[in-house]
């Protein structure tokens, strides 16, 4: 059974609570104007997620420091262009703190954005088998949605601090004082922004963040421009 609506009139967060309470399996397709973003629901939780834009071989081919066996096994996965079914498999490839990180950054890319939403078009759809979804989870929807809540208020606080995904850092040109970072440093051959330095890394944007914020404490990275607190300048 499929139900079509409006963004205007329903939210995301009413369709994922119906889907949680009523405890449905199906799968929940929404429609922004650009692209196509698909969660999975299996008896209310949510299990799984994708996107038309999305592909999880070529997220996890982001992180640059996957040793070159590694990456051998996904260029052999990427032949795979269904993307479906592939999750359990990558997932195999990587340690469980590495994969854990990875889908973190992937559910703050292909779910907590859908909360926002006020115009486009969704699909929702029961059904009685649960889908095979490209990247598999195990989420209850209420909890997603809170968290979202505290994702959301999290980078309000590091974009007003100037530590938000698009700022963009390098390192200083003097060593810093404290312990460092293995990753970060390592990934800041160039300017980059936390955003792309998260995919680069295999964490999550707030973890991203944390790192920037406390390696620029320690004097071992500066931003590419100045940051600019609101409220502050000339008048």
């Amino acid at each position: 059974m499929d139900v079509r609506g409006s963004l205007s009139d329903f939210s995301v967060v009413d369709i994922l609570q119906l889907f949680q309470i009523s405890a449905k399996t199906g799968s929940l397709e929404v429609r922004d104007g650009q692209h196509t973003y698909v969660l999975y629901f299996d008896r209310g939780h949510i299990s799984g997620a994708g996107a038309s834009h999305w592909n999880l071989i070529a997220e996890l081919r982001r992180i640059e420091w996957l040793a070159p066996e590694v990456r051998e096994q996904l260029d052999l996965l990427k032949k795979d262009e269904s993307n479906v079914g592939l999750s359990l498999i990558a997932r195999a490839l990587v340690t469980p703190a590495v994969w854990d990180q990875f889908v973190e950054r992937q559910v703050e890319t292909l779910i907590y954005p859908l909360f926002d939403l006020t115009q486009g078009e969704f699909i929702a759809t029961v059904a009685v088998i649960p889908q095979v979804a490209p990247l598999r989870l195990d989420l209850v929807p209420q909890q997603v949605i809170l968290n979202a809540a505290r994702w959301q208020e999290e980078l309000r606080r590091a974009e007003y601090a100037g530590a938000g995904p698009e700022s963009v850092w390098q390192r200083a040109g003097t060593p810093g004082t404290g312990a460092g970072d293995d990753v970060i440093l390592t990934l800041l051959t160039r300017p980059r922004s936390i955003d792309d330095l998260a995919a680069a890394a295999g964490l999550s944007v707030l973890a991203t963040i944390e790192r920037i914020r406390r390696l620029s404490r320690e004097g071992w990275i500066e931003p590419v421009l100045p940051i600019h607190t609101p409220g502050t300048g000339a008048n």
